[in-house]
């Protein structure tokens, strides 16, 4: 008796110079394409990643796309807030896409100068994003790095929340955003800002 499999997609590639890259397509056009023609069905989180494995599986049809969910207990909305507080959360690594966000920092920071980015994670790339918010010329009351947090800091009572920051699916990440509306509480944060 055969027992039903099923595989699910946490985004499709990752840049990682050309012999990785390399490695991940043939690895993509055989192991996995037979894998995908095995299995009863096949988890994407995007509809991106979708259209991905589906031209690599050959069909679509074991496909469903089923994004990663939102505690809503924990992340509510809440009321409109003149506070411009925008919180990213991840892994500092290339294919989240984080120096578009710090490109658009300085941008948005010259039309809103009371506008603030905090930058709640950690990873390998941390180092070189915290240069380039230097090149640009981005003092630490513009953007702010946090290290990890726990899920219980970042969420806040629906009364102080102040920012809904929403990344869409694709874009800016390179690899696997998912289509999340966020709100964060600036009065949670306040003690960042106060330097």
């Amino acid at each position: 008796m055969e027992i039903p499999s099923v595989v699910t997609i946490h985004g499709v590639t990752a840049q990682r110079g050309w012999f990785l890259n390399f490695s991940q397509q043939t690895y993509l056009r055989t192991v996995a394409k037979m894998l995908f023609g095995e299995v009863a069905a096949i988890v994407c989180l995007t509809r991106g990643d979708a259209e991905l494995i589906a031209k690599i599986a050959g069909s679509a049809s074991k496909i469903h796309i089923i994004p990663n969910g939102v505690d809503i207990e924990l992340f509510k909305p809440g009321k409109e807030c003149a506070s411009r507080l925008v919180v990213w959360t991840g892994r500092f690594v290339s294919e989240k896409g984080l120096n578009y966000l710090i490109e658009a920092t300085k941008i948005v920071n010259r039309q809103m100068p009371d506008a603030r980015f905090l930058l709640v994670g950690s990873g390998p790339l941390e180092n070189k994003t915290a240069k380039l918010v230097k090149d640009l010329g981005l003092p630490p009351r513009v953007v702010q790095f946090t290290g990890p947090l726990e899920r219980g800091k970042i969420a806040s009572p629906p009364e102080s929340y102040s920012v809904r920051a929403t990344f869409f699916e694709r874009r800016p990440s390179t690899f696997h955003s998912r289509g999340y509306g966020v709100q964060c509480s600036r009065r949670r944060f306040r003690h960042l800002w106060d330097q």
